[in-house]
């Protein structure tokens, strides 16, 4: 239009033809700048596109990792569950342990008891077999548990399993507590050998040995 404008208003005159070629210019810049726009706006749509693709991408693997990770997880919850009565069964197993190895330990104290009587009976047999009455008790069958022994066992297989373990508390009271160490690790003291049967009472004579013990 401002071009049509101008070539009315001068026509016929040079100078119409110079406005005429500075609009051309004009025209032929601006197109040029246009295009240059264009162009930087394709590379620009082009690079976000393969930006968008890449993280489309990514998505897609993080997405599989994930459902790679969920599946470990529930492969390792499964093992979990799997080891869970396992380990209860193992715990039973150790308590049940613990209280066999008390038993032992007071079945050898016991044993131990009835070896010194039986010497101190060997030591008295030998005028013992003058009277065809009495019995020679110097040999013994396989020492069994008095009823006290059989108490005490028990009392200490139920401290086990309340306590869950051998680290509890004194399992007795008392005197009894000793019991816990090995028989070989225990003084002889009085108490400990009036318990073994050893001190107090009668003194030990062949007429009386068989009555005592």
């Amino acid at each position: 239009m401002a071009v049509t404008g101008r070539l009315r208003s001068g026509a016929g005159t040079g100078e119409s033809q110079d406005l005429i070629i500075q609009d051309s210019q004009k025209l032929d810049a601006v197109l040029a700048a246009v295009e240059r726009i264009g162009d930087s706006l394709e590379h620009a749509r082009m690079s976000l596109e393969a930006k968008i693709d890449k993280v489309a991408s990514n998505l897609v693997l993080l997405h599989a990792d994930h459902r790679k990770l969920a599946d470990k997880t529930s492969e390792v919850e499964a093992k979990v569950n799997e080891l869970t009565p396992v380990t209860a069964q193992l715990k039973t197993g150790m308590e049940d342990i613990q209280a066999r190895v008390m038993e032992l330990e007071l079945r050898v104290e016991d044993a131990e008891g009835h070896s010194r009587r039986n010497n101190i009976r060997a030591g008295t047999s030998s005028q013992a077999q003058s009277n065809p009455g009495r019995r020679n008790e110097a040999h013994t069958g396989p020492t069994k548990c008095t009823p006290d022994l059989e108490q005490l066992i028990q009392e200490r297989r139920e401290a086990i399993h309340t306590a869950g373990g051998i680290s509890a508390s004194p399992l007795v009271s008392g005197s009894d507590t000793e019991l816990s160490q090995p028989a070989s690790d225990r003084p002889l003291t009085p108490d400990r050998l009036s318990e073994l049967g050893l001190v107090g009472g009668p003194p030990v004579t062949p007429a009386n040995a068989d009555e005592l013990f």
